[in-house]
């Protein structure tokens, strides 16, 4: 029977039931954040309903947002640094604003399961509009990084050639480089992670997720 077909009376029996499991498999998570509902992370999901489980794709992917190589020089990057490519887990934010801009109808909040590991940066919201991708504020980020190195690019009468050559530099240099100029990332203060609303990506196996709605139940159980 899906989740909408349920009655209100077994959906409520189901949903503290399903609480109770989260509290009892996502310890290490729970002891990290410490306070939910006040602290957790969202994520957008599609073709989604009710709440479950989802095994995380930990294997290198194909990025929807940027290119393959920058997606496999970060990988390397964050594996080197931290231990894992960190771009093959699973994406969440402290916002549900966020988290709604990146799957449909209500954001989901989730909760690893088991042990897990997580990286966000203080300085960088998102890592592709950041950084990876080609857009105004990862260009100027790199013009910046390009002017500390004592790169001089002229604002031409054409800015479609100006911006060609801030192009041109960050496609000649390693993007880590970008990444620790702009302050890097941090393995260590979740909740900081959490309540600076930026990416948080998190290395886990598998993970719970349920309606932001359930959150009122949580200290009913």
């Amino acid at each position: 029977m899906r989740y909408s077909e349920l009655t209100e009376g077994d959906r409520h029996k189901f949903e503290i039931a399903f609480i109770n499991k989260i509290k009892r498999d996502c310890k290490p998570y729970l002891d990290e954040i410490k306070n939910p509902p006040a602290f957790v992370l969202y994520r957008g999901l599609h073709d989604t309903e009710g709440y479950g489980k989802k095994t995380a794709r930990l294997t290198s992917r194909t990025p929807s947002d940027s290119s393959a190589k920058t997606h496999s020089h970060i990988n390397q990057y964050f594996e080197k640094k931290f231990g894992h490519p960190y771009r093959n887990g699973v994406f969440a934010s402290g916002s549900k604003i966020i988290a709604s801009e990146y799957g449909q109808g209500e954001p989901y909040v989730i909760f690893p399961i088991g042990d897990f590991e997580y990286l966000w940066s203080q300085h960088i919201p998102d890592l592709y509009v950041e950084v990876a991708g080609a857009g105004a504020k990862a260009m100027r980020h790199w013009m910046a990084f390009a002017k500390t190195k004592g790169v001089k690019i002229p604002y031409e009468a054409s800015r479609q050639e100006y911006w060609k050559q801030i192009n041109e530099y960050r496609m000649n240099h390693h993007v880590w480089e970008l990444i620790e100029f702009l302050g890097g990332y941090q393995d260590t203060e979740l909740r900081k992670g959490i309540f600076s609303t930026h990416e948080v990506m998190l290395w886990c196996n598998e993970y719970y997720y349920m309606p932001a709605h359930l959150l009122a139940l949580w200290d009913k159980t």
